[in-house]
């Protein structure tokens, strides 16, 4: 009970301000509900000593009347407190929900992507988002009804004869120790099953995206896929069946155990029955009916509370837990111009190799940097690392001359953010403090060429699965290129955006973004080389390290790694041209 009590009172810290009212009201109805069975019980054997007295008084009819009030009030009582618990259950869930988003939010993408870190935020997710953690309050408060008032019966019946209460606390004791038991195995199977729920989830998750269910169809591998899902969630399946089941089993024979306190209550009746007065004898058996009533209630109360208990306990302990934070959860953000990489290397979670190594740079304001290299050379990690979405393991990174310590940009990756809401806030998310500004909206939408979202409508409803429209992959394209230019940061950042267009596209795209950032530090990725050549610097990334630094003309006239790649790409696209005439 103590382990109850201090759970309860963590879940109820968690609800804030609100925290003292909730313990107030439910203590008094807890109080309250718990102890209306014992007034009801004197109220019966006053009412039952009036009847048998020669005289009846005319007073037994109020006390009838009391009693009636009475058998009524704890209806009354419980639809209240259920009626309480269910908003706060809900405002529990609410601010649970919020926490876990702040925790994910804030810690760093390599701890992020920790097997570690996913299953602990999974088990969390399995006890929040079935809403089996808002029961918490609701079964704890009620099992602490069943619990003061059994005790308070108890007493009544210990009083009557000592071998009853005895009878009835042993039980409740081995009834307590199997419930424990079974439920902590459960719980622990269920959480341990984190990673194949995971897997089930990335395999569902194929069937239901656009792009992966249209691959999927062109295939014709929907049947390997299917197979592939059914063995995993099959074997998922099993294991929470065979759990359920010894869980139930274990159930079942507690119902059992309790289905005998009836019977031996009336063994022991016998024994002495003939030595109590009518009265005692109505009173011991309206204990009895309280008792069990009760106690059957109790059982199952506490039992589910334990569950949530449980649940909550998991979900508690991740929120709690010590995490790499993300950088910008303790370093101030500002806008930056420059940049300055000094010895600085960097390494994936559980793994041998650094994926930088020993990476010095020096990118000045104003200046167009381009990033290139072959797929696997460190071009994403590079730009991750320097701006600070990933912690250097090792090395310096100065902003601004180290007057900032974390830079703001704008940016757009390959894997751009689509929010199916509006175009409206897929584009003022890039500064969501100046949102109303629709003159700073429309120099963004004129600068990125994406005019068509007029035709279309800035605030329609985005997606059919919505209700709303679906837009064109270049259409998504422009809507991400508005949403930088909205953010009007200094260093602008694109890594791969426009990996899904020709090359032509592309150049002439970059060329557009340049101009229209006249002034801006830029720094642009890509592993095609048609955005070199309009580089004020280019950066040549090759198995983790930087292999050239230069201009397109310096990098060509050295003849090294720059120039192996972009002869490469020139003589495959001449020979795409050729084959085209």
């Amino acid at each position: 009970m103590i382990a109850f009590l201090k759970t309860f009172k963590r879940a109820v810290d968690r609800l804030d301000r609100n925290k003292y009212q909730v313990i107030v009201v439910i203590l008094s109805s807890i109080i309250i509900e718990a102890t209306l069975p014992l007034i009801s019980i004197l109220l019966i054997s006053k009412i039952v000593t009036m009847l048998v007295s020669p005289q009846i008084s005319p007073q037994v009819y109020i006390h009838i009347l009391y009693y009636f009030i009475l058998t009524m009030l704890p209806h009354g009582i419980a639809y209240a407190r259920e009626k309480y618990l269910v908003g706060l259950r809900s405002l529990l869930t609410v601010k649970m929900e919020k926490s876990l988003l702040h925790k994910v939010l804030s810690t760093s993408i390599p701890t992020r992507n920790s097997i570690d870190f996913s299953n602990s935020l999974t088990r969390s997710e399995y006890s929040l988002v079935p809403g089996q953690i808002m029961n918490l309050i609701k079964f704890t408060s009620e099992a602490m009804v069943g619990l003061i008032t059994c005790l308070v019966v108890l007493i009544n019946l210990f009083v009557i004869h000592w071998s009853i209460a005895i009878v009835i606390v042993v039980l409740f004791f081995v009834t307590d120790r199997f419930l424990y038991k079974s439920n902590a195995n459960y719980w622990s199977l269920i959480f341990g099953q984190s990673l194949k729920h995971r897997m089930t989830q990335s395999i569902e998750s194929s069937f239901l995206s656009d792009n992966g269910n249209k691959e999927l169809r062109i295939l014709g591998h929907f049947g390997w896929l299917k197979e592939k899902w059914k063995a995993t969630y099959k074997d998922l399946l099993r294991e929470k069946w065979l759990g359920y089941v010894k869980s139930q089993t274990t159930l079942s024979s507690l119902n059992f155990t309790l289905s005998l306190i009836p019977l031996i209550v009336a063994l022991l009746l016998t024994h002495f029955l003939n030595q109590q007065s009518t009265v005692q004898v109505i009173v011991l058996f309206k204990s009895l009916e309280v008792i069990v009533g009760y106690f059957f209630g109790f059982t199952n109360d506490l039992r589910a509370s334990r569950e949530a208990i449980i649940q909550f306990t998991e979900t508690d302990k991740f929120l709690e837990a010590e995490y790499e934070k993300d950088q910008r959860c303790f370093l101030a953000t500002k806008k930056t111009s420059s940049i300055e990489m000094s010895s600085v290397s960097f390494r994936y979670p559980n793994t041998e190799n650094d994926a930088l190594k020993n990476i010095s740079l020096s990118i000045k304001a104003g200046n167009i940097v381009c990033v290139v290299g072959e797929n696997g050379s460190g071009k994403t990690t590079l730009v991750n690392v320097m701006l600070g979405l990933y912690p250097a393991q090792t090395g310096n990174i100065h902003y601004d001359e180290g007057r900032v310590e974390l830079p703001l940009a704008s940016s757009m990756f390959q894997h751009f953010l689509k929010l199916k809401t509006t175009p409206r806030d897929n584009i003022v998310s890039g500064d969501v403090s100046d949102r109303d500004n629709n003159q700073r909206l429309e120099r963004a939408i004129k600068k990125a060429s994406a005019e068509f979202i007029y035709m279309k409508g800035v605030d329609i409803q985005l997606g059919h699965q919505f209700g709303g429209i679906e837009l064109s992959g270049g259409e998504w394209q422009k809507l991400a290129l508005a949403r930088a230019m909205y953010s009007e940061h200094n260093l602008v950042v694109f890594d791969e955006p426009t990996s899904a267009i020709d090359p032509l596209t592309e150049q002439q795209l970059y060329s557009k973004i340049i101009n229209e950032m006249k002034g801006h530090t830029i720094i642009l990725v890509s592993h095609r080389l048609s955005a070199a050549t309009i580089s004020d610097v280019i950066i040549v990334m090759n198995n983790g390290e930087i292999q050239e630094v230069g201009t397109h003309s310096e990098l060509m006239n050295k003849k090294g790694k720059y120039y192996d790649m972009f002869t490469k790409q020139a003589q495959s696209y001449q020979i795409i041209n050729e084959g085209a005439v």
